[in-house]
């Protein structure tokens, strides 16, 4: 099982259960690890859930990936001089 914090299981639509906290896709009705039955209400959480991890996912790349272009650059012309 991928840790709470993966970005893989984000990226698929997972979000954590209620009762257990182990990740369960969106659209599952039943959590197979602990056997919670979803409400309606808990669909729908589960679902806000899972788009807001995806949205704050690609802040968090489109942020990172400047500084991270940055430093190559940096290290490069360091080694190179």
């Amino acid at each position: 099982m991928e840790s709470l914090g993966s970005g893989n299981l984000m990226r698929q639509g997972a979000v954590p259960c209620p009762r257990c906290g182990k990740y369960i896709f969106d659209e599952e009705l039943e959590c197979p690890h602990c056997d919670y039955k979803s409400r309606d209400i808990d669909i729908f959480e589960r679902k806000e859930y899972a788009e807001k991890e995806r949205r704050n996912g690609r802040v968090y790349a489109v942020l990172f990936m400047p500084a991270a272009l940055i430093l190559v650059t940096a290290v490069l012309s360091v080694i190179l001089d």
